[in-house]
């Protein structure tokens, strides 16, 4: 089961969940591409989550534990990419940004 926390939400632990990251950007980098997006206030760190489709991330992270920019190395040359981001704090997670 995915939960998704609201963006500036209280949890149960009392703390604030941090607002959903803005300025989702991606760049060709060498072999790979670069995700980078402004930092939400309060996040100690992001989650990254990837599709070939619009909106098809789901609720599972490409990668966890991440900061900006982000290198990703594992793209197939020819296949678009969707990006969203949340960011994570010891309160919980935000809501997926845009793509």
């Amino acid at each position: 089961m995915n939960v998704v926390m609201q963006m500036g939400g209280a949890s149960s632990s009392g703390g604030t969940i941090p607002p959903v990251p803005t300025g989702v950007a991606v760049a060709q980098s060498g072999a790979g591409l670069s995700v980078s997006w402004s930092a939400s206030a309060g996040a100690t760190s992001y989650n990254l989550y990837r599709a070939t489709s619009p909106g098809g991330q789901g609720g599972t992270p490409y990668a966890t534990g991440v900061t900006s920019p982000r290198a990703d190395a594992s793209v197939s040359f020819g296949v678009t990419y969707y990006y969203t981001v949340t960011a994570v704090n010891a309160a919980g997670e935000s809501a997926q940004s845009s793509e």
